[in-house]
């Protein structure tokens, strides 16, 4: 982290500890990127592949950032997570 964003991370309320503080933010970010993929496989554009495309993205990102958590199992879901969004550049 660079060093002037460390002082605005310290004023961030966390209300919880472990995975109970990360919980809300992923279920948000994998349900958003549910709801994308659906509008995209029901009106398929350019606009509607992209939004899923930035929402996979999304949960990617998250993906890396825990990945030293559960390696094993993260690693290889962010992995996945890339293609995806990869693939859907392409569409």
């Amino acid at each position: 982290m660079p060093e002037s964003a460390r002082p605005r991370v310290t004023g961030w309320p966390i209300a919880d500890e472990g995975f109970p503080a990360l919980r809300q933010g992923l279920k948000r970010t994998y349900k958003q990127g549910r709801n994308s993929m659906a509008r995209a496989q029901a009106e398929p554009s350019v606009e509607n592949f992209h939004e899923w495309r930035k929402r996979v993205k999304d949960l990617w990102y998250q993906m890396r950032l825990l990945e030293s958590v559960w390696p094993a199992m993260l690693k290889s879901l962010a992995n996945e997570l890339e293609k995806l969004a990869d693939y859907l550049t392409r569409l």
